[in-house]
């Protein structure tokens, strides 16, 4: 069988930083190229041969199809294990699994395919061992306006109330300070990257992509492009909505009215190497009264957290996700 190969563009991203309005915005304006959004199937795939290392057709279909963002493509197992069966590698996996949901969408004769997973930025090192070519975008956003839209939205793919920081302000400042730091390493080691701030993006779209265009060296799109949600499934729009609304520069400073004050210092005290222009003069007793108050949700946000994982994980059966990723964090 011949399998296609495609031009890889890696869209990292903390959650809530403005990939999903990128993406839309790429999606629209360049011409080919196709956006993946919302799915880890690149992930499992690579995640699977760094810890496994043998080709397994059968038990990567599996473990794909736990993955409940490709499960709302509705592929059934014997279309994915056929697809996989005809591969020889990983490498050739990611190619073919990628063809079927371009043809899922719709998109034909694109060489170029954007994946949005920001989760990627753990296997920067084995994509640069498997494929010569990729370019990657980084965007990123003030963490306080970031963390605030973090606990204030749903999760996706999960059933009851919770935000996507699980109402833990601790647990999300430790997690965007994490990726700060992997995205430096990576920058450090693999070269050119294009960081992109979110602020930027609100105050000139126009000449971000632009940018975006000319560091991937496509051409802008010549064809009046319908908006199409192809990369924004139904399970999603209710948090990514937005997107198809004109930016809000007024948005950019929400934090300053939805973040409660000791939010704001917890915040600002942990990151601040990366906050230029901090809004407030910290007094060690209001510190302390929010790290107190950090570590009290952090309590709770870790119960849900866990409840969470045993939901997903083991009452659903999804016991080949749930191994591999107790195998990926002994590898670190």
């Amino acid at each position: 069988m011949s399998i296609p190969k495609y031009n890889f563009i890696f869209l990292l991203h903390v959650s809530r930083s403005g990939s999903t309005y990128l993406s839309r915005l790429l999606a629209e304006n360049c011409g080919n190229l196709a956006v993946i959004s919302e799915t880890n199937y690149f992930r499992i795939l690579i995640a699977h041969q760094k810890i496994y290392k043998e080709y397994q057709p059968n038990k990567l279909a599996n473990l794909i199809l736990e993955d409940p963002k490709f499960k709302a493509f509705k592929f059934s197992y014997a279309e994915v294990l056929k697809q996989l069966q005809r591969c020889d590698n990983h490498k050739q996996a990611i190619f073919s699994v990628t063809k079927m949901i371009l043809e899922k969408l719709q998109i034909e004769n694109i060489n170029n395919v954007l994946i949005k997973d920001g989760g990627l930025v753990d296997f920067m090192p084995e994509i640069a061992s498997q494929f010569e070519e990729f370019k990657i975008i980084h965007i990123k956003r003030d963490p306080r306006a970031c963390i605030n839209s973090i606990l204030h939205t749903p999760k996706a793919f999960y059933k009851g109330r919770s935000s996507m920081g699980w109402d833990d302000i601790e647990f999300c400042v430790n997690q965007y300070q994490k990726y700060m730091g992997k995205m430096e390493r990576i920058s450090l080691s693999i070269g050119s990257i294009l960081t992109i701030a979110y602020e930027d993006l609100v105050k000139d779209k126009n000449q971000v992509v632009q940018n975006v265009i000319t560091y991937l060296k496509l051409q802008p799109s010549t064809e009046d492009k319908t908006r199409t949600d192809n990369y924004l499934r139904k399970q999603e729009f209710r948090i990514h909505r937005n997107i198809y609304r004109s930016s809000q520069i007024e948005r950019t400073d929400a934090w300053q009215k939805e973040l409660k004050k000791w939010e704001i210092i917890y915040i600002e005290s942990r990151l601040k190497s990366l906050i230029p222009n901090p809004s407030i003069l910290h007094k060690k007793s209001n510190l302390l009264v929010s790290m107190f108050l950090a570590k009290k949700n952090h309590l709770m946000g870790m119960i849900n957290l866990n409840i969470y994982r045993i939901r997903r994980y083991l009452l659903k059966g999804n016991l080949n996700m749930f191994f591999l990723k107790v195998r990926l964090k002994a590898n670190r």
